[in-house]
Formats: C-alpha cells, structure tokens, sequence
C-alpha cells in the first residue's frame, strides 16, 4: 500500500495550481493530519483551499484524521510501518 501524509503546503499548492487530483493517483491512500486540516480551513488559508477542504477534500478520498502536529505525523507513520510489514 502506497501512503503519504500530506503537509500543509504540498496540499494547498496542488490545490491552487488545479493539480490536487494527483495525490490519490499517485497514492493508495493519503491522510492529512487534523491540525494541517485546520490550517487549510483556517481564514488566511486562499479561498479555493479553504472550499476543497470544505467539500471536495472528502468526495476525492483523502482522509483526515484527528491528532497534534507533530506527533500525529509520527504515530500516522507508526501505523503505516504496521500495516507494511503485515501486508508482507
């Protein structure tokens, strides 16, 4: 299984450049953290990233979960080192 956990920016840019489609056909599975979610809901975040989160961000797939900064990150990448070696 191919995951990634997205960042803030990588998903805003592809967002604003109309290329957010790439993610999940690139990628089995993609999930962002819930504090990179708030900061791509939050006010200063552009207007279309804010509305892809908003509606499109679930249609496509791309899963948010809930955690603390850093420390989601690492227990997401503890979870996907898991799952690999128990698909092996």
């Amino acid at each position: 299984m191919l995951l990634v956990v997205a960042d803030t920016s990588p998903i805003r840019y592809l967002v604003q450049i109309g290329h957010i489609d790439l993610l999940p056909r690139l990628f089995e599975k993609v999930l962002i953290p819930g504090v990179v979610a708030d900061e791509l809901r939050h006010p200063s975040a552009p207007q279309a990233v804010q509305s892809w989160m908003g509606s499109k961000a679930k249609i496509e797939g791309l899963g948010v979960t809930s955690g603390f900064g850093g420390l989601a990150i690492v227990t997401l990448v503890v979870w996907a080192l898991h799952e690999w070696r128990v698909s092996q």
